[in-house]
């Protein structure tokens, strides 16, 4: 079994400190500045807005200015690319820490059965006897 030690073992969470103050990004993980990096630009110093893919879609801003003032946690998703059986979705976690920074985790994942609605060919029925 692989350890986090054995350097085979690869995060794709992406994870960010942010201030919440000032809506930067103070702080991110391997896997983040590997995606900022990827986008052509640096997620360190910049809004967290811009630092997030999607964040306007998810309503990011407000979540964030939401989890900041109350310390409730905050889930947000949405479909990158939706299909009829499965959907590739971006889903952030926001929590707020003991110091009061955000901690904003961010993640793609695989969602089965949550794509577009399966549209039926006309005049074909489901279910039941003729």
């Amino acid at each position: 079994m692989a350890s986090a030690n054995d350097g085979d073992v690869r995060v794709t969470t992406e994870a960010f400190l942010v201030d919440p103050d000032t809506m930067t990004v103070e702080w991110m993980n391997e896997a983040a500045a590997a995606a900022a990096e990827s986008r052509g630009s640096t997620a360190r110093g910049r809004s967290v807005g811009s630092a997030v893919p999607l964040a306007l879609e998810l309503g990011l801003p407000e979540a964030l200015r939401e989890v900041a003032a109350s310390g409730v946690a905050r889930h947000l998703r949405t479909d990158v690319i939706g299909m009829a059986r499965r959907s590739l979705v971006l889903v952030v976690s926001i929590h707020r820490l003991p110091d009061g920074r955000l901690l904003v985790l961010a993640e793609h994942a695989v969602d089965a059965g949550r794509g577009r609605p399966v549209r039926r060919a006309p005049g074909r029925r489901t279910g039941g006897s003729h």
